[in-house]
């Protein structure tokens, strides 16, 4: 198990509250690690690591939270948002992770992304029953115009002037 990237303590914490990073090239990453079939109770076993684990990671986190199925009872994975200073440390809180360590996930995808609206889960507002889905669109390279048209207009709809 490789050390994680821990930011350095208060002094970090602080920066990061002012939206100031103690790395001059941090980086967004995603990360979703999708549960294996018939690993529920090895998750609930893992979960109290899991925390912990994420709780180094706190200033960071951008968002985070379970997948789930259709109907919200179960969850099917994890899916983590994060800034972090390089790929390596993507690395380690992906593959160190103690779910994926227990082999709880099937599959991790870690890619790079980009945080366009420059806000985190915790500064959207929620009525509690709206639901909400994650979807994963694997685009090809090179984007076309219509690519560049559509992330203008969702970027739009989420910042709230989609009624402009």
């Amino acid at each position: 198990m490789s050390a994680p990237w821990v930011p350095l303590a208060a002094t970090s914490q602080a920066l990061w509250a002012f939206g100031r990073h103690p790395y001059p090239a941090v980086m967004e990453y995603f990360v979703y690690g999708r549960d294996a079939p018939g690993t529920a109770s090895l998750r609930w076993e893992h979960t109290e690591a899991h925390w912990a684990f994420m709780d180094r990671y706190a200033p960071g986190l951008i968002a985070r939270g379970p997948t789930l199925t259709d109907d919200g009872q179960n969850i099917t994975g994890s899916m983590h948002m994060v800034e972090l200073p390089h790929h390596q440390a993507a690395q380690a809180f992906a593959f160190d992770e103690p779910y994926f360590a227990a082999g709880v996930f099937s599959d991790v995808l870690l890619r790079r992304w980009s945080n366009d609206l420059a806000r985190t889960m915790w500064q959207f507002s929620s009525s509690g029953i709206d639901p909400r889905f994650l979807v994963l669109g694997h685009g090809q390279v090179p984007t076309t115009d219509i690519s560049a048209d559509l992330h203008h207009r969702q970027s739009r709809y989420l910042s709230g002037r989609h009624a402009d």
